[in-house]
């Protein structure tokens, strides 16, 4: 599915209204340049001071906007490609034009990093009777610092986060305290935060640790007074690096209220955000609160909304680069190498497919029967896996090596004999999986020597096969070239940006969709003929009928030629499950059923995203006719 490139009258209300903004004055617009793949390109944002004149704990999408910009201005410039000099001249721009003063940069932003170091900023301006400090953390382009994002490590004394991540974070914490000593910054200060990736995990860890002190009435900084209302933290697309369990309170729990002016802004279908996994005794999540973008599974205006965003997508500079929306061209059944499809052995009669519902399985699947547990990670995994990776992101991911370099390494994979041939490993022989992979590594390297760091990945290996034994739907989608083009694209800072745009007000008139907390509600319906459910317009969503070739209506989705193009929701039907429709939470639905057997019931469930689970909360048997549900 593609949606619509351009629409005329969106095109006209947004392009009418581009000067208007939630700031008060058009001077408040601010150029920023930024460079997520190979090259700097221009984008216009809205900074006023007014931002951190109101409560840190108030989100603000103008300001969430401004902060992406920010984070994604912090990955290394397109003139430090290959020399490393000037990485941070993006973020230093940004400052100078924003009105900050005295940047500072650390070491890492100079040099080629390493797997522990964290490319990070401070810059400070006067606002008021208070020193505004504005941090800038590298999220992008940070080559061997992506093996520490595997890290996980074992819980100690002094923490039971994520070790990777809590490792950057206090390098981050004891750079904002050197800085206050080093400019001799004293009385009222307030810290914005932001980082995008691996940046904003160590971002919300930052400042979790920060809001630590400040709820036990410690001050984090020498001379200096900072209230919780005066750290504003946004943190984007960031993985999970805090540990969780629901009986602890205060600020041991990064769910409590202790945290509510750290803000995590995510997009449901990127994989990112979805680790690090849930094993068997160790839960993770993110300081503070966490907001999910648009999404057809979350959101009941979802196709309306994805054109205005995709109208701000497709006019950025780097559209050549990002190409089209692609999240919605994904394809879970059946699974097809270019000659034939294959059948996976269940029954299936149509399913409507969503990348966020199939990760959030996989991934929960891969922390359970994969890594099992924390030390099973850490003795098994952990090594081989990091190792493999620091020398992967050392060498394949260099400057060189920006993301149109990998989609076309992996356009020539994926177009080859090779996808079919581990397909077939999978279902018949997975135990060939690992082997036949290997031609895809000397592929990437072009020598040898990375043949003994390939052979630590045993461990991660023996991850897929307890998954692919587990449930054999899980790994084939991996083996579509289009499938993982469309995962890559759900952790694109330009998909992001276009969301957070189509929801400001500073571009023109915001999509009818919000932010939500990720929560949806999935109707079961088992041993039902006709299921048809209206929205409370009284408007159809869905009409689902056992006997008709058709499935489910044609508003679901089309079907051409075998392939299966979304529409507004995510269902699946399956003879064994019967059918399954996920449907965003806080809506009212009306559901008529007609010609039940005596075994027909709906069980409705809630998904938790703390709880990384859907929690049942109601079951009906026995009754036809029409049922009315509030979804909550």
């Amino acid at each position: 599915m593609k949606i619509y490139k351009a629409i005329p009258l969106i095109a006209v209300i947004l392009t009418a209204s581009s000067g208007l903004t939630s700031c008060g004055n058009y001077k408040d617009k601010i150029t920023v340049t930024m460079c997520s793949t190979s090259d700097d390109f221009n984008h216009e944002f809205f900074y006023t001071d007014d931002y951190f004149r109101k409560p840190s704990t108030q989100f603000n999408i103008s300001l969430a906007t401004m902060s992406l910009g920010v984070a994604i201005a912090a990955f290394p410039a397109k003139i430090s490609r290959g020399n490393y000099i000037n990485q941070s001249a993006n973020l230093k721009a940004f400052w100078e034009k924003a009105g900050f003063t005295d940047p500072y940069v650390n070491n890492y932003y100079e040099k080629k990093p390493t797997s522990y170091s964290i490319g990070y900023g401070v810059a400070k301006k006067q606002i008021d009777d208070y020193t505004l400090l504005s941090v800038g953390i590298r999220g992008g382009n940070y080559e061997a610092e992506w093996a520490s994002n595997f890290e996980i490590g074992l819980e100690n004394e002094k923490s039971k986060n994520h070790v990777g991540f809590q490792s950057a974070a206090d390098k981050v914490f004891a750079g904002i305290k050197s800085y206050i000593e080093r400019h001799n910054v004293t009385g009222k200060i307030k810290i914005w935060l932001n980082g995008f990736s691996r940046g904003g995990a160590t971002a919300n860890l930052t400042a979790g640790l920060i809001d630590s002190y400040i709820a036990l009435n410690k001050s984090p900084f020498a001379n200096c007074t900072i209230g919780k209302d005066d750290l504003f933290a946004y943190c984007f697309e960031a993985p999970q690096g805090a540990y969780y369990d629901s009986e602890l309170n205060g600020t041991d729990n990064p769910k409590s209220s202790v945290y509510s002016n750290i803000f995590s802004i995510l997009n449901y279908n990127d994989p990112v955000p979805k680790v690090v996994m849930n094993m068997v005794d160790s839960s993770f999540t993110r300081y503070g609160v966490d907001y999910f973008l648009p999404d057809r599974v979350l959101t009941p205006d979802y196709i309306s909304s994805a054109e205005v965003m995709n109208y701000h997508y497709l006019r950025m500079p780097e559209s050549n680069h990002i190409g089209d929306y692609k999240i919605d061209d994904f394809v879970y059944y059946p699974y097809y190498n270019g000659n034939e499809y294959f059948s996976l052995g269940i029954e299936t009669v149509y399913n409507h497919p969503s990348i966020g519902h199939y990760l959030k399985d996989w991934i929960s699947a891969l922390g359970i029967y994969g890594a099992k547990n924390r030390n099973f990670y850490y003795q098994t995994i952990q090594s081989g896996l990091f190792n493999f990776l620091e020398a992967f992101s050392s060498k394949a991911i260099s400057p060189s090596m920006n993301r149109q370099n990998i989609l076309t390494l992996l356009r020539n994979i994926f177009s080859s004999d090779l996808s079919n041939i581990l397909f077939q490993d999978l279902i018949y022989n997975p135990r060939y999986f690992a082997k036949d992979l290997e031609p895809i590594i000397k592929t990437v390297f072009s020598d040898d020597k990375f043949t003994p760091l390939y052979q630590g990945l045993d461990g991660i290996f023996n991850a897929i096969y307890a998954v692919n034994e587990f449930d054999k739907t899980l790994i084939p989608p991996f083996l579509s070239i289009s499938n993982v083009l469309a995962f890559a694209s759900c952790h694109y800072p330009e998909l992001c940006l276009a969301w957070l745009m189509s929801l400001d007000p500073n571009y023109g008139t915001p999509a009818r969709a919000n932010l939500n907390d990720g929560k949806y509600m999935c109707a079961n319906f088992k041993n039902a003929e006709k299921v048809t459910i209206l929205n409370s317009n009284g408007e159809e969503l869905l009409y689902f009928n056992l006997n008709d070739n058709n499935g489910i209506n044609s508003d679901v989705f089309d079907v051409t030629q075998n392939n299966y193009y979304p529409r507004s929701l995510c269902a699946d039907f399956s003879i064994i499950n019967g059918l399954k429709v996920y449907l965003p939470y806080g809506e009212k639905y009306t559901f008529v059923v007609e010609k039940v057997d005596p075994n027909y019931s709906i069980i409705k469930t809630v998904y938790d995203p703390l709880k990384n689970r859907e929690v049942e909360y109601e079951t009906t048997y026995d009754t036809a006719g029409e049922i009315n549900l509030m979804s909550q």
